[in-house]
């Protein structure tokens, strides 16, 4: 693929899709760009061309479901940059595509492309189906109860894929007529169709849901590393000239980029000095970070209980992941957390999602099946922009009250009084 073209769409195109709804985010648009290239291959058709109308096909969501696909149309049209890589014609036919991917427009696709992008939509799985049925009419119709939210389902499965419903499926090399198949038998068998929705359904709206996958800040949520920040922040301000910063106003920073720290801390913004006593931070702390951190005392016990239940762990921190690591080898084991994404894996820093978006793709669970659990406020407002639940843990400096402006599951003092 056009590597200018990958990056452009990567970088501009599917954050987009963090906004929508919980069965739109960027697992379902990364889904069905994986599952168009696997189709493309059996086809001789441009790679390029299809990453595209993968990556574009529900844009229009910004707008209204009802008619996103037209609207995903207009936006390739109206893109600009498009014209770098593709001719008008190619255009064209990428907007054809990107209209005719929707399972209930009422007519074929016009060319193997939308046939492809078509399918690849298609991720016909019943526990897939069912869970974007129930997270669609939460998210739109609110008012319902749980029965009338239970008769909405089914409707919805009967209508689209229960025999004689309107998804078709185009083209033979999916794996999708099989699962199609299986999907039709449990919606013929109401009594099993019933429990799997309402077990779906309580699993999305019971307070504690059952997550697959809980993801931590590092700093003041499991472990204590203050003294060593402290250490580092002094020996690097007293080594310029600032010899009256207060241990108390350095543990504050704790949780920001050292770049903010330092401007905290000595009001410097320019760039260039800010760089320097980086450097200087992180050389000092490579001498003595480690052995200054020390999990809090129900942490290991509470993360191993965790772990016993299937669930999977990961870090998202702006403290470097070579260091986290060189942590965990000395303790509990580097192959303990299934994801850690340090200061150095980001473009941008916390409370900006990417670092905690980026855990759960590698993940693969969406976004509903995952937790955030820290201790501050950047904290609370990284799960509000990535759209994940948030639950607060009260080891550090950041107040009970503070952490109550925001969406939240539970404020907790010790990780044991977490409740699913």
């Amino acid at each position: 693929m056009i590597p200018a073209l990958q990056q452009y769409i990567e970088t501009e195109i599917l954050p987009r899709y963090d906004h929508f709804d919980s069965g739109h985010r960027r697992d379902h648009v990364e889904t069905v760009i994986a599952r168009s290239l696997a189709l493309a291959v059996h086809y001789d058709v441009d790679i390029d061309m299809v990453y595209t109308i993968a990556a574009y096909h529900d844009t229009g969501l910004c707008a209204s479901r009802a008619t996103h696909h037209t609207v995903s149309g207009q936006i390739v049209k109206a893109d600009e940059r498009l014209k770098q890589w593709f001719s008008p014609d190619a255009i064209e036919l990428i907007a054809e595509a990107v209209e005719d991917h929707r399972a209930s427009l009422g007519h074929a696709p016009r060319s193997i492309y939308g046939k492809i992008v078509a399918e690849a939509d298609r991720i016909i799985d019943a526990d897939v189906a069912i869970r974007r049925t129930i997270q669609y009419g939460l998210a739109n119709y609110p008012q319902l109860n749980c029965e009338q939210q239970l008769e909405r389902t089914i409707a919805h499965l009967e209508e689209k894929y229960a025999e004689g419903g309107y998804i078709t499926l185009w083209l033979p090399e999916s794996d999708n007529a099989q699962k199609l198949v299986d999907l039709r038998r449990l919606i013929a068998d109401r009594s099993r169709l019933v429990d799997t929705i309402n077990t779906i359904y309580n699993q999305l709206t019971s307070p504690m849901k059952h997550y697959r996958a809980i993801l931590f800040d590092f700093d003041y949520t499991l472990v204590d590393s203050s003294s060593g920040i402290v250490m580092c922040f002094q020996h690097v301000l007293r080594s310029n000239g600032f010899s009256s910063v207060p241990d108390d106003a350095i543990r504050r920073t704790i949780g920001k980029t050292l770049e903010e720290s330092f401007t905290i801390l000595t009001t410097i913004t320019d760039a260039d000095t800010l760089v320097r006593f980086k450097r200087q931070y992180v050389a000092y702390a490579d001498t003595c970070m480690t052995a200054n951190t020390h999990f809090f005392p129900e942490i290991i016990d509470a993360l191993k209980s965790l772990k016993s239940q299937g669930i999977r762990l990961g870090i998202i921190s702006t403290k470097y992941r070579y260091r986290i690591a060189e942590f965990f080898n000395q303790t509990i084991g580097a192959s303990f957390f299934d994801v850690i994404i340090g200061g150095e894996d980001v473009k941008v820093a916390k409370p900006a999602p990417e670092g905690l978006l980026a855990a759960i793709d590698r993940l693969s669970f969406s976004f509903d099946q995952c937790l955030y659990i820290g201790d501050s406020e950047v904290d609370a407002a990284t799960a509000q922009a990535a759209g994940v639940d948030f639950v607060g843990l009260l080891h550090g400096t950041t107040s009970r009250s503070a952490l109550e402006q925001y969406p939240n599951k539970q404020i907790i003092d010790r990780l044991t009084d977490l409740h699913f």
